[in-house]
């Protein structure tokens, strides 16, 4: 339900799966933009950097700023249905994938603070046959430090997300696989605690999940426009989904039945509602302020109950990610600036995370970059050839092949579909979907490493003299 695409492999899960943050350095334009009193007004400056996203990567979506509940910048950019030309608005609804885990955990803490329920009660007081699940506890499984698989990971799940299925269904899943270690002892993002914890609050309170959600949390906060909606729901002012394929193209997202990600990214919002909703639970009008405190508590990794917490220059951060079929989110909170960010998109493959960290660079006058367009050279066949070899990671992991077919140059590495390489400058290339950067060293006219880079992750290939 959360599509990350990579050169190298295909990550699926609901939500934001990285423990590290988000880096605000961006795609190497020739000169870094820097904030200063003499240039334009914050609210331009956002809007030529988000202008970047939307001529690089489509952005499509809402951003809104707010400092102090009051709004200081708001934008909604391309479209919540292209086939039907319906513009995005900031009354738009978008499904927020993982932001979900915020309000699951508030959930699980409102059944505390009622003493209906204790972050130390183990799984198997609500489902007694749970293998290990004497030693599972509610905290674990907020904290993502349960050990238990994550069933988005599986194989099959491609298959399983176009099913619906209720949550004991869901558990089956996952419930007899074995945990990848001790309760406790790590972190490792797992939707499959979110799910278990979707369940433990049916099993307390009496109420589907959902409804539980919707009475003591959405309602009391005054939301409007968020909510859960299976499939078959018509939603007002919902938008579509999209993604864009390896050619570039815009494309409808993949099927995925709401019933599977429940608790852990099935609900949509609007940008409003989010900031309105962070406020609301921090002026400790949904919990109590002991309950606010923990929410907002770090344990393994900086994870949180549903947020993860950074500090940024020694600011205080509150910060989550969020995935799901066509459809990316982002919220960004400055607690002791009383600032909210908060980005929705209805284009999976554009960059909210990196949208909300940049405008916190811009807000705080700190170097940030516009994404800009590499623009392609014209190469001759002839010179292709010159690239064309096969190349090993050192160490020897990854196998590359670079080849000149129907007079374009692809590189393809062994067991995936080949991508086609275009010339930036000598000995430089780029892939378009996913963005990928290549830099072929030569010495006496024979290449001696190939330098990949992606995001912010380089890779050194050798060459070899044959395809092993």
């Amino acid at each position: 339900m959360y599509y990350r695409l990579l050169l190298f492999l295909i990550i699926i899960s609901i939500g934001c799966t990285s423990s590290k943050p988000v880096k605000t350095s961006a795609e190497n334009p020739p000169h870094p933009h820097k904030t200063s009193s003499n240039q334009n007004s914050i609210s331009k400056k956002i809007d030529a950097y988000l202008e970047g996203h939307k001529t690089k990567y489509s952005f499509m979506g809402t951003v809104l700023v707010e400092k102090n509940d009051s709004v200081i910048y708001q934008k909604a950019i391309g479209y919540a249905s292209v086939a039907h030309n319906v513009k995005n608005s900031m009354d738009t609804k978008f499904r927020i994938g993982s932001l979900t885990k915020q309000f699951t955990a508030s959930a699980i803490l409102k059944l505390v603070q009622n003493g209906k329920l204790a972050l130390t009660d183990t799984l198997d007081k609500f489902i007694p046959d749970y293998p290990e699940g004497n030693r599972i506890t509610v905290h674990h499984l907020l904290t993502h430090s349960s050990g238990i698989q994550n069933f988005t990971s599986f194989r099959e799940y491609w298959k399983i997300m176009k099913e619906r299925l209720t949550l004991p269904e869901i558990i089956k899943l996952f419930k007899t696989k074995p945990l990848n270690f001790e309760p406790g002892k790590k972190f490792s993002y797992s939707n499959s605690g979110y799910i278990l914890l979707s369940y433990i609050i049916e099993k307390v309170s009496s109420l589907p999940w959902n409804i539980y959600i919707e009475k003591e949390l959405i309602k009391p906060a005054g939301l409007k426009n968020t909510g859960f909606a299976i499939n078959q729901i018509i939603v007002k002012n919902l938008a579509l989904g999209y993604f864009k394929s390896g050619t570039g193209d815009l494309r409808n997202a993949f099927y995925n039945d709401m019933s599977i990600p429940a608790g852990a990214g099935a609900f949509y919002s609007t940008t409003g509602d989010l900031c309105k909703w962070v406020n609301t639970v921090r002026q400790g009008k949904i919990l109590d302020g002991k309950y606010v405190k923990l929410l907002f508590t770090p344990f393994l990794s900086g994870y949180a109950y549903g947020w993860r917490i950074l500090k940024i220059d020694s600011q205080l951060v509150f910060t989550h990610g969020g995935a799901i079929n066509g459809f990316l989110s982002h919220l960004f909170i400055l607690p002791d600036k009383n600032i909210c960010i908060s980005v929705l998109s209805n284009n999976a493959s554009t960059k909210t995370g990196k949208i909300a960290f940049d405008i916190h660079s811009i807000l705080m006058n700190k170097p940030y970059k516009i994404p800009f367009m590499k623009k392609e050279i014209n190469l001759p066949v002839e010179k292709m050839k010159k690239y064309e070899g096969y190349f090993i990671t050192n160490p020897g992991k990854l196998k590359m092949r670079v080849f000149v077919k129907n007079g374009a140059l692809f590189t393809q590495i062994k067991g995936q579909r080949p991508f086609e390489m275009f010339a930036e400058k000598k000995h430089h290339f780029f892939l378009k979907h996913p963005e990928v950067d290549f830099v072929f060293n030569f010495k006496e006219e024979k290449i001696i490493s190939v330098k990949t880079s992606q995001g912010n992750s380089e890779t050194l290939w050798l060459p070899v003299p044959e395809a092993k």
